[in-house]
């Protein structure tokens, strides 16, 4: 067991449910809290163990003498709260369906999860925060708190969009996931202060750390990873389970996945920065082999220098409307810093929903997905229209059973937005429909990230940007620039390489994109073959030291 991990427990007589609970807590919270299932009369045991003192909540099933619970809890000294699990009727008689009965009752009690986990009084927090709770950017990062295990205190302040994060340390900084993830250690510190690397990955999704691991343990590359306001790309946004990845039986979440990647890269020193954005990607004047990537920081800008890179940098959301200048576009800008108007969805999203009139605008599996989450979570109608409908006839047929839920027929688009007094009333459909909403989630997919890639005009001829073939935005690749081209996955710059959703014809999928990131970097050690004594020299690269040394061998064996 972990030595400083927040714990849950949950208190229960039927032991097959008790250990399902355990798992599906476990499960939510990405592994980070520790969930220990016991019976009543296992309480008094229990207090006596060190990790009662780090006791977040205990649920008790209905019934269950509470009194009791809380006593001890309060006799140890201990802050947590003490809640009733989801009655009986709410459970799966049969556990080999599922734990809960219906998508309702399992988000009522994930939000009792999140809940408890917000009103605990840690002993020792890591972080504390101060403003508005219960807007959309409060509720994502109260969600990402939880699923990394950050004990935290939230002092609520209402007025104003912003909060304010402070650490230990005192350091006051904008708690945007990147920077918790800088601030609070979750990643380390780079092991290089010149950001002089034989591998720089632009893109910390699943193609991007697969790349990372393998040119790290297989390649010997000192390796950067830069991007990402979430490492994990859209994977870890996703609100269903990955299910079809290879050693996750049951399926395994975004975040777990990350998390387990960013540990295992960090074992093998590759350094992550994903509070650095890449902003123009150009060859270095002192070497033409070599590349130098222009970055934006939070406290300015940076150089990194690479002797290959590989872009994974993925999609990003696209607006609905063309015309970025139009009166449509700006009102949608409204509506997005609002909250009224989200493109992409996270499951914890759900909630601020309840009571709302809501359309979904995307006709795929996530759109499907996303309605019979809102429905089950409270929301009063949920609309779905979409220029096409591709989701599974699976989500079609379990939309039609709701309600609550309409499917528009296709093909759709969004007019306009209407509002009263500056709030979101309507949307405006291209049929001239005004369906009634106060919330809109836009998952109708997006665009590659490749607008810093375009060379635009303000670069002269002898800006030494790098020219990569982009096809609508997604980047050409090997058979797609030249059907005689050797190398799978080099971009049309030597040493350049592209894998993941922003490579022409990607398919979206976690799988695939992993498997991508390791077979460019196997594309990467034949490129250095013929190159690595020019590019590589570097005294501090393992790679360089390991070709000299078989290099010298060589040479002295002839």
């Amino acid at each position: 067991m972990s030595a400083d991990r927040p714990v849950i427990l949950v208190i229960h007589s039927r032991p097959r449910l008790r250990k399902c609970l355990v798992e599906q807590l476990e499960e939510w919270c990405a592994g980070s809290i520790e969930v220990i299932g016991l019976q009543l009369n296992e309480l008094d045991l229990a207090c006596q163990k060190s990790w009662f003192k780090r006791l977040v909540c205990a649920f008790f099933e209905p019934g269950t003498n509470q009194a009791r619970i809380k006593a001890k809890v309060k006799e140890h000294n201990v802050r947590a709260g003490v809640e009733p699990l989801p009655e009986k009727h709410e459970f799966h008689q049969n556990l080999d369906d599922g734990i809960f009965r219906s998508l309702k009752s399992e988000g009522k009690f994930e939000q009792r999860v999140e809940q408890s986990f917000f009103d605990w009084k840690p002993a020792r927090d890591m972080l504390q925060l101060e403003g508005p709770h219960e807007t959309v950017r409060a509720i994502r990062l109260r969600w990402f708190l939880l699923r990394h295990g950050i004990p935290y205190q939230w002092i609520p302040r209402e007025g104003g969009p912003d909060i304010a994060a402070k650490v230990r340390s005192g350091k006051e900084f904008n708690p945007t996931a990147s920077n918790l993830y800088i601030e609070l250690g979750l990643i380390k510190t780079p092991t290089r202060s010149d950001h002089k690397y034989d591998l720089v990955v632009v893109g910390a999704g699943p193609a991007g750390l697969s790349a990372a691991i393998s040119a790290s343990a297989n390649a010997g590359l000192s390796t950067l990873v830069i991007g990402g306001e979430y490492p994990g790309g859209n994977a870890v946004m996703s609100i269903n389970l990955i299910e079809n990845y290879l050693g996750f039986p049951g399926g395994v979440t975004g975040t777990k996945l990350l998390k387990l990647a960013v540990a295992q890269a960090a074992q093998l020193k590759v350094d992550i920065r994903p509070n650095w954005t890449a902003a123009r990607l150009r060859k270095d004047p002192t070497n033409s082999r070599r590349y130098l990537i222009d970055v934006k920081t939070g406290n300015g800008g940076e150089v990194a220098s690479a002797a290959m890179v590989l872009l994974a940098c993925g999609r990003q959301p696209k607006s609905i409307f063309n015309n970025p200048d139009s009166p449509e576009a700006l009102s949608e800008q409204q509506f997005t810093a609002s909250g009224e108007v989200q493109y992409g969805m996270e499951k914890c999203d759900a909630a601020t929903a309840a009571g709302t009139e809501v359309v979904i605008v995307g006709g795929g599996d996530s759109a499907g997905q996303a309605a019979l989450l809102l429905n089950a979570c409270g929301a009063t109608f949920v609309t779905v229209a979409a220029e096409e409908i591709a989701m599974s006839y699976h989500l079609q047929a379990a939309i039609h059973r709701e309600e609550k839920i309409e499917l528009k027929n296709p093909p759709l688009t969004v007019n306009k937005f209407i509002d009263t007094d500056h709030r979101l009333t309507h949307v405006q459909l291209s049929n001239g429909e005004e369906i009634p909403a106060t919330k809109v989630f836009v998952l109708a997919g997006g665009k590659p990230a490749t607008d810093w890639l375009i060379i635009k005009d303000e670069h002269g001829p002898d800006d030494d940007c790098v020219n990569i073939q982009l096809d609508r935005g997604f980047i050409r690749t090997d058979a797609y620039l030249d059907p005689k081209r050797e190398l799978m996955f080099a971009t049309s710059a030597p040493g350049v390489f592209a894998a993941g959703d922003v490579r022409i014809h990607a398919h979206g999928r976690v799988g695939q994109a992993v498997g991508q990131g390791v077979a460019a970097v196997a594309s990467m050690e034949r490129y250095l073959k013929d190159t690595w004594q020019e590019i590589l020299k570097d005294e501090e690269s393992q790679a360089w030291v390991l070709r000299k040394v078989i290099h010298d061998a060589k040479e002295a064996a002839s």
